[in-house]
């Protein structure tokens, strides 16, 4: 059972990853889009901080991959030579006469807004059609989230420019094989077995920075002693992450959690029959646990990453606890 799992985690890995590769060279063939941070608006809070932003935005478009980047510097002085060509144009139209002047494809224009928390709001003009593309807004706790938010943001403007218009980001589905080391108690009956795990996790639920992930998994772990003919675990649980990112396509996540271990086993209450056969029957159990994780997705694709997360659980049982150890990889995709 063990092997066929291996078997099946390889094949799917050798005919996901070339197909997701080659979809990321596709991708870096297309043309870059020539671009230009604009004006950023402060609205009750100090132009310090609306320049803090615009200059954050700036180093994460440029390090997406997708945009061509005008230097500050090198607009401020074609703009100076068309003075009555911008001033006062701040709708869609004027953002796109501007554009065209810097000779590029869009402009990015905004504003941060504080009414208790702030607000980032972010618009891409088109400067041939002078249409909004996208508008996004994100709220933030404090000036520490300014950076992860931005990174949301520009990744959601990456997504759009390369086709994936219905991508939000908002939603990641992974599966994922896994293998599985019982620790403690458990070592009595069983040894290492093999599953899969899903998880969901939802970007925006937890203040805009955390991350909330529903987890199933299905284990089998191999019995040890012959009075045991299978041992089945099913986790379930709900896990908060924070995302730190290592690169533009690196992160590491960090995270906890708590559920239910659902276990089914079918064994002999008498280890050892020495004379006849064994007798077995057959139950369900429930025990609280705890989890813990530091995942680490690698982009593969526009909407794909490699995942690898080691993870440790404990569940409690009738005054005793018992552990479980195990290395979860496969793919994330984002929706």
């Amino acid at each position: 059972m063990r092997l066929i799992y291996i078997q099946l985690i390889l094949l799917n890995a050798m005919y996901m990853v070339p197909s997701l590769m080659a979809e990321e060279a596709q991708g870096r063939q297309n043309e870059k889009i020539t671009i230009a941070v604009m004006h950023i608006q402060a609205n009750n809070c100090s132009e310090a901080l609306a320049m803090a932003v615009k200059d954050i935005l700036s180093h994460k478009l440029f390090e997406s991959g997708t945009f061509i980047l005008l230097e500050r510097n090198h607009v401020n002085t074609i703009l100076q030579k068309h003075p009555q060509s911008i001033t006062g144009r701040t709708d869609p139209q004027g953002m796109a006469e501007i554009g065209k002047i810097l000779s590029v494809q869009k402009v990015v224009t905004g504003s941060v807004t504080r009414m208790g928390k702030l607000r980032i709001d972010l618009r891409f003009i088109d400067t041939e059609k002078g249409t909004i593309d996208l508008s996004l807004s994100r709220k933030s706790s404090s000036t520490a989230d300014f950076e992860h938010n931005l990174m949301r943001m520009v990744n959601r403007s990456r997504l759009y420019y390369n086709g994936y218009t219905g991508v939000t980001g908002r939603l990641n589905a992974t599966l994922q094989g896994s293998f599985v080391y019982p620790l403690g108690v458990l070592t009595d009956g069983t040894d290492a077995g093999m599953g899969s795990t899903l998880d969901i996790t939802f970007n925006d639920l937890l203040f805009n920075r955390y991350l909330l992930t529903a987890s199933v998994g299905f284990y089998r772990l191999e019995p040890s002693i012959c009075s045991i003919d299978h041992f089945y675990m099913i986790p379930v649980s709900f896990i908060a992450g924070w995302p730190v990112a290592l690169s533009p396509t690196t992160r590491v996540i960090p995270g906890a959690g708590f559920g239910y271990l659902i276990s089914h086993v079918r064994h002999d209450t008498i280890e050892v029959r020495t004379y006849e056969k064994y007798r077995y029957s057959e139950g369900f159990y429930f025990n609280p646990m705890i989890t813990a994780r530091a995942g680490i997705e690698i982009m593969l694709g526009y909407r794909w990453y490699l995942s690898i997360t080691p993870a440790y659980i404990l569940f409690f049982e009738s005054g005793d606890t018992a552990q479980l150890a195990a290395l979860h990889g496969g793919l994330t995709m984002l929706f």
